[in-house]
C-alpha cells in the first residue's frame, strides 16, 4: 500500500470522526439524550472497527464479503420495509416525478456499476 493511499484514508477517517464529533456536540446542546447515545454508539462501533481491523490486519478472512453483501441486502431490506410503512412517503410518490426517478435509478444504476 502507498504512502499516499495511506494519508488519504487517514485523512478520510479524520473527517468523518470530525463530523461524528460536530453531530455530538450539536446533539448534547440541544439536550437530546438518545441523539447523544446512537452518536456515541456509532463513533464506537467506528473505534471498535478500526481496532479489530487493525490487530486482526494479518489475518485472512475467507467469506467476508459474502458475509457483507448478505449484511447490505438485509439492511437495504429493511430500509424499503421503513419506506413502504410510512404512509407519507408513499403518499408523495406522486408528487417526486419523473426526474426524481431518473435520478435515483441513474444514482442505483451508478452504484451497481
Amino acid at each position: 500500500m502507498s504512502i499516499f493511499f495511506k494519508i488519504m484514508l487517514t485523512l478520510v477517517y479524520l473527517i468523518i470522526y470530525l463530523l461524528l464529533f460536530i453531530c455530538l456536540i450539536h446533539s448534547f446542546q440541544t439536550n437530546n439524550r438518545q441523539i447523544f447515545l446512537n452518536m456515541f454508539i456509532a463513533i464506537g462501533f467506528m473505534l471498535l472497527g478500526g481496532i479489530f481491523g487493525f490487530v486482526l490486519r494479518k489475518k485472512e478472512f475467507r467469506n467476508i464479503s459474502k458475509i457483507i453483501i448478505l449484511l447490505i441486502w438485509l439492511l437495504l431490506f429493511i430500509l424499503g420495509l421503513e419506506v413502504g410503512s410510512n404512509p407519507e412517503i408513499i403518499s408523495g410518490l406522486a408528487n417526486i416525478g419523473v426526474e426524481a426517478l431518473i435520478i435515483t435509478l441513474a444514482a442505483v444504476f451508478g452504484s451497481a456499476v
